[in-house]
């Protein structure tokens, strides 16, 4: 039985993550395109893949156009397979800034509300 979609899921630096229907035969750069494409302050990629006899496919890769559809770099997908898209040094920096200065923001903004 060969269907002619597969389900994998796309998470992290990419700007619609969820889970995704790809055609058969797609590769792990084709879902991150379907998925927005990558943010532009991105680390490396994590790939997951459970295989039929329980091994897990675990492969840090980094983005290079010079890799060909179905090489080890940018793989053929299958069914279920994982996509991460890591965060930088500078990027998980930033997520850490804007965690601490939205609340702030927010207090700001409420009690300029209050104040008119």
């Amino acid at each position: 039985m060969n269907p002619e979609l597969i389900k994998v899921y796309v998470t992290g630096r990419v700007r619609e993550p969820g889970m995704k229907d790809l055609p058969q035969g797609s590769t792990l750069y084709q879902a991150i395109a379907a998925s927005g494409g990558q943010k532009v302050i991105k680390g490396k990629i994590d790939f997951v893949r459970l295989g039929n006899d329980g091994k897990i496919d675990r492969r840090k890769i980094k983005v290079s156009k010079k890799d060909k559809a179905g090489s080890y770099q940018n793989p053929t997908l299958m069914n279920h397979d994982i996509i991460r898209i890591g965060n930088s040094p500078l990027s998980a920096t930033l997520d850490v800034l804007n965690d601490i200065t939205k609340p702030a923001l927010g207090i700001y903004a409420i009690t300029e509300l209050i104040q008119d």
